[in-house]
């Protein structure tokens, strides 16, 4: 998911999760939030922070 700021939807999610700019946020299925990370990352380091 993306949160677009400036949209409702997209700020209601900031808002929810307490979310900063260039952020990435992950969720287990059910929903809920497992961790977050700035997201100035390589896509391999991405992928071992999903790991």
């Amino acid at each position: 998911m993306i949160a677009r700021i400036g949209t409702p939807e997209g700020d209601q999610f900031i808002r929810k999760y307490q979310a900063r700019p260039a952020e990435l946020l992950m969720f287990e299925p059910a929903g809920s939030l497992v961790k977050r990370q700035y997201a100035l990352m390589q896509s391999n380091e991405i992928m071992q922070w999903i790991n």
